[in-house]
């Protein structure tokens, strides 16, 4: 099987206050540790990822932590995981609006 065909999961939740999407890695000592980017996730096995999912779980800074799974060099398999790893699909904000388009504030 090569390193692209291999299984590999990550634990995945979002900030309570921000809503930002984060992953787990863990600090020096084994303290979790919330990180932005998937590349920068820890890889668990099987064995493992039950214990780390049940941590976070506990972890009052986020929400909706759940195992990932994802293939050779930190890549989701599912399209929602994709998205959620790379960011909106669309702009949104002061970005979604054309610098020429009406301003229509109150």
């Amino acid at each position: 099987m090569s390193e692209v065909e291999k299984i590999y999961r990550i634990v995945t939740a979002n900030l309570l206050k921000e809503g930002g999407i984060v992953y787990l890695h863990e600090a020096p000592g084994g303290r979790p540790e919330w990180v932005a980017g998937i590349t920068d996730a820890d890889i668990f096995t099987d064995e493992e990822v039950a214990e780390k999912r049940r941590l976070a779980e506990g972890d009052e800074r986020v929400v909706s932590v759940y195992t990932l799974e994802i293939a050779g060099r930190h890549a989701p398999l599912s399209m929602r995981e994709r998205i959620r790893a790379t960011g909106p699909t669309i702009k949104y904000g002061p970005a979604a609006l054309a610098p020429d388009a009406p301003d229509y504030s109150i």
